[in-house]
């Protein structure tokens, strides 16, 4: 998701103030970690140096900074090295034309932003819509697919892909919830949570994420609740999402021995409901109490 581009109604705000009270209005929807995926700009990071605490009181951040928009392997491996200098977390790339309406960036030119990421031992992020590029970014190294293949049908080469570095998947659901209004359901969402569905019985390592917070009507914290249900409608079962909500997501961000976990030495970041969400995916919105490092936030 993204955290500073939304400040109520007013203009985006890339403060530290700004980013903080975006990210307790995660924590109060009991979302306790974020990851950004691109746009977050030096207050985060700066909010993000702070927030190995036992003293914290909003969700948890990591963060790409700017995402990589490069024409040039040249201009690539220039921008992919400044984002290293600034300890981001991932590299974050778009290959998408925008149901037309764009130019895509060039494999010449992912390649060389994937094989500059991982000399500096970075991965990287690729927001995607088409099955063929999912592959051949995958075939490239890529290390992360956010958001659904929503073309068609993924295929076994793709799922072989996946599984051969255990690279995450992202369906991003509700992204296109969010995107565009419609007197009747996209194709590409009903193609997207076909494909969610395939992906999660293959075993693939699914991941809830939303884009919640790149604009306003993408709201966060709600979404990711949303985000659940959907991936309920989809077909996986209450156990399969809240593992893709806590321990896969950690997992995927190779944070697992610290965060999405209940065990001796990671952070006491909880999340408590009134209701099970084992039973019903939609008993989250039951959410009677968060702790964040141990500490109770008010809702």
């Amino acid at each position: 998701m993204h955290i500073s581009d939304i400040n109520g109604l007013a203009p985006r705000a890339y403060t530290e103030e700004n980013t903080e009270r975006q990210l307790g209005v995660f924590a109060r929807y009991g979302i306790t970690t974020v990851w950004s995926l691109g746009g977050e700009q030096e207050a985060a990071f700066r909010v993000r140096a702070r927030q190995n605490t036992t003293s914290l009181r909003h969700a948890r951040l990591y963060l790409a900074g700017e995402i990589v928009t490069s024409k040039t392997p040249e201009e690539a491996r220039q921008v992919v090295a400044a984002q290293a200098a600034r300890k981001v977390d991932v590299i974050k790339i778009r290959v998408d034309d925008n149901l037309g309406t764009s130019t895509k960036m060039t494999p010449e030119v992912y390649r060389t932003v994937i094989e500059e990421a991982h000399h500096h031992g970075l991965r990287v992020a690729a927001h995607i819509f088409y099955l063929e590029d999912a592959k051949d970014l995958l075939r490239s190294g890529v290390d992360l697919i956010a958001h659904s293949v929503r073309d068609t049908d993924i295929d076994d080469e793709f799922v072989r892909l996946m599984k051969a570095r255990n690279v995450p998947y992202c369906p991003t659901l509700t992204r296109e919830v969010s995107t565009f209004v419609y007197e009747s359901t996209p194709a590409a969402l009903v193609v997207a949570k076909r494909n969610l569905k395939k992906a999660a019985d293959a075993g693939l390592l699914v991941v809830m994420g939303t884009d919640s917070g790149a604009s306003p009507e993408r709201f966060q914290g709600y979404f990711e609740h949303l985000e659940m249900e959907m991936m309920a409608g989809a077909g996986l079962t209450p156990s399969q999402i809240l593992r893709a909500s806590t321990i896969d997501a950690a997992r995927a961000m190779k944070l697992e021995t610290a965060i999405g976990v209940l065990t001796p030495g990671a952070w006491a970041d909880l999340a408590a409901y009134d209701r099970s969400p084992l039973q019903d995916i939609g008993n989250t919105k039951s959410l009677s109490g968060v702790w964040i490092a141990g500490n109770s936030i008010t809702r």
